[in-house]
């Protein structure tokens, strides 16, 4: 693809991101009412990735678009394992209920899809008891 048509093309894309932006932050930012920008991240990485393969080996953005999804998957990968090693005490003071699992092995059985069952979580978080699903 000439580099003059992913120039002509720009201009049409710019306002649909800005709109698949807009409506991100309306909904994290307005509905839910949380400040964020943890998706910025994602969403830089999505974007940046096939313009880079567009700049270094000249293939269509389109192309590029895999390598993105790739790349955002990875980091998401990244930082949800490297979360877990946060001290939970710390967790708690921000409001956040974490959820670990007695076996680490339990962090590799579980596939995407899996609902994991917790009976009676009022009675055990009211009586300061230890929570098992």
């Amino acid at each position: 693809m000439p580099r003059d048509v992913w120039l002509l093309t720009a201009p049409r894309l710019m306002p649909m991101l800005a709109a698949i932006s807009a409506s991100a932050w309306n909904i994290v930012g307005g509905y839910a009412g949380q400040v964020s920008v943890g998706h910025s991240m994602f969403f830089g990485l999505g974007a940046y990735a096939p313009l880079l393969v567009y700049a270094l080996w000249g293939w269509p953005p389109l192309a590029g678009i895999p390598a993105g999804v790739a790349l955002s998957i990875g980091l998401a990968v990244v930082i949800a394992k490297s979360f877990g090693r946060i001290h939970w005490h710390n967790l708690v003071n921000f409001g956040v209920l974490p959820l670990t699992f007695a076996d680490p092995s339990g962090y590799d059985r579980l596939q995407i899809g899996d609902t994991i069952l917790i009976a009676a979580i009022a009675e055990a978080l009211t009586a300061g008891r230890e929570i098992h699903a």
